[in-house]
């Protein structure tokens, strides 16, 4: 049976999807990509809740998970860019 890890945030049951860590000695904020093991000293929470995050005045915000990369174009949604003008046609 796999074990679903939810987003630490009261009332949400979203999956966790980002490890947060507060640093205060460092006035660091810092966002990873959920790790492996929970840890009790650190906040799993859900893409919304993590992508809310902002770091307190004078922090500093540390945000190190990996954006998802798009296709250049797809198909389906964004035409064929519109070559112009060529010689023979002009």
């Amino acid at each position: 049976m796999v074990c679903v890890r939810e987003c630490a945030k009261l009332a949400c049951r979203e999956p966790a999807a980002a490890t947060v860590a507060l640093r205060y000695r460092d006035r660091l904020l810092w966002i990873a990509g959920l790790l492996p093991e929970r840890d009790p000293n650190l906040i799993d929470l859900c893409v919304a809740h993590a992508d809310s995050m902002v770091a307190p005045y004078g922090w500093e915000l540390i945000d190190e998970r990996h954006p998802i990369e798009l296709p250049e174009r797809i198909p389906e949604l964004i035409p064929e860019p519109y070559p112009g003008p060529t010689a023979a046609t002009a």
